[in-house]
């Protein structure tokens, strides 16, 4: 599964003033400096003085509509496989326009995301199809200050609605609505020092995963791979990943797809294993084994590397018995 691509190679219809890409790592929550407080709304941490976020000035304004379309040197030799649309008549769709209206994208990150979504469940970005996703959000920056660090936006706000349109079909629409505090604490050389590199990809997910789980249902499997399998993504959203899959019927699952999830699911348990085993990252294991036992007969564990090898060994024999 390919990692999450910057908006900036793709082609972009209107280019906001002053943008650049940004990328941040799941690892980044590591944090070693407290900052002091600033001024409100106040956020109090556990065992630390409290933390000020200083929130920019929403827009008043609708900002400009950025259309991402695929880059020219795509070559498509085969069409894809239409994906079924939930509550729409007809075979589904195969590409789409996005249009993201956001004061800080492509900035922002927010395109990066839902390309990466569309394309991992095999739809093609296109810059006149006939269905549209639209994005229609405004977002709040949120800022403290960490002492020798200076001021850093570690938190954002983001609200809006995002819909899917298409002719002869029934608008379908969300409401998106986000809201990540800022951090306790961050490592100098991690302070996001401008508003538009406030993390407002992590906070705009959720919703926009919840919405796509609404459109598309157990078609968006691959895309819930995706997140389990790239570094980029937050250990929380990886949770609801995994809590959404298991609501799913796995009938409508195509089993190469069981298997790459659970796959997936597994490699990011080895992936962590070296972090400490309490917080979001317990809740992740729990998760991921409850997940495995609806499959399996025998419980392996996730305590060491060998447990590791004991899943795989088992996710092998259990496609290969399919």
């Amino acid at each position: 599964m390919k990692a999450r691509r910057p908006v900036c190679s793709l082609l972009v219809a209107v280019v906001l003033a002053g943008a650049a890409c940004s990328s941040a790592s799941v690892f980044e929550e590591t944090t070693t400096m407290a900052p002091t407080s600033t001024a409100e709304p106040t956020t109090t941490v556990a065992n630390t003085t409290a933390t000020t976020a200083a929130a920019t000035t929403t827009p008043t304004s609708r900002p400009p509509t950025t259309t991402i379309a695929a880059a020219t040197t795509t070559t498509t030799t085969t069409l894809p496989p239409p994906l079924p649309v939930i509550g729409w008549e007809g075979e589904g769709l195969r590409e789409v326009t996005v249009l993201i209206a956001f004061e800080y994208e492509p900035a922002a990150g927010l395109g990066d995301l839902v390309v990466a979504a569309l394309e991992a469940m095999g739809l093609s970005v296109a810059a006149d199809a006939d269905a549209v996703l639209t994005l229609s959000l405004d977002g709040t920056p949120l800022s403290a200050d960490y002492g020798d660090a200076g001021t850093c936006f570690t938190g954002a706000r983001v609200q809006g609605t995002l819909t899917l349109s298409a002719p002869a079909q029934p608008t379908l629409e969300f409401a998106v609505d986000g809201d990540r505090p800022v951090a306790p604490m961050v490592i100098g050389g991690n302070c996001r020092r401008n508003p538009e590199e406030a993390p407002f990809d992590w906070t705009f997910e959720p919703g926009f995963m919840e919405a796509v789980l609404a459109i598309w249902g157990p078609a968006s499997v691959p895309y819930l791979t995706e997140i389990l399998r790239d570094d980029l993504y937050l250990i929380r959203i990886r949770i609801e990943a995994v809590a959404a899959y298991r609501l799913m019927e796995a009938d409508a699952i195509p089993v190469e797809q069981q298997y790459e999830f659970m796959s997936a699911a597994v490699w990011f348990v080895e992936r962590s294993l070296h972090q400490s085993n309490d917080g979001d990252i317990a809740t992740y294991r729990e998760a991921v084994r409850r997940l495995l036992l609806t499959y399996s007969e025998e419980d392996f564990g996730f305590a060491d590397q060998v447990d590791i090898w004991e899943w795989e060994a088992w996710l092998s024999a259990w496609l290969a018995a399919q």
